[in-house]
């Protein structure tokens, strides 16, 4: 199978056929913001959404933020990665490994050609 972007997923009827199915998502990886919406077969109108807290705002999206540990680990996304990177580096101490901290990364994940 290939796909002609870095992310992709293809299904067919022998993966999952269409009556099978119980959900449906969306996911908006952007470029500043993401976020994602889903519905579920009983209730296709009723949209699930997430709200991402930030102090005193609320959003339906988040910074597209990654905070990964100095040992590369997942650590946070959005707007708790901004939070925990400003709080890490506040209390880092001169010989203390640096988080890796992506803000606004997606267009370097763009590529020509996948194969998997």
């Amino acid at each position: 199978m290939s796909f002609s972007r870095c992310i992709g997923i293809a299904f067919d009827e022998e993966t999952a056929p269409r009556k099978q199915r119980l959900f449906v998502a969306a996911i908006d990886f952007g470029t500043a913001y993401s976020g994602y919406a889903f519905s579920s077969k009983a209730e296709p109108l009723k949209i699930h959404t997430n709200v991402w807290n930030a102090n005193h705002l609320q959003s339906a999206k988040a910074p597209t933020t990654l905070l990964l540990s100095p040992e590369g680990e997942f650590h946070a996304f959005g707007y708790d990665a901004e939070t925990k990177y400003t709080e890490m580096m506040s209390e880092k101490k001169k010989d203390d490994l640096c988080p890796y901290y992506f803000h606004c990364f997606k267009m370097i994940l763009q590529c020509e050609n996948v194969s998997q």
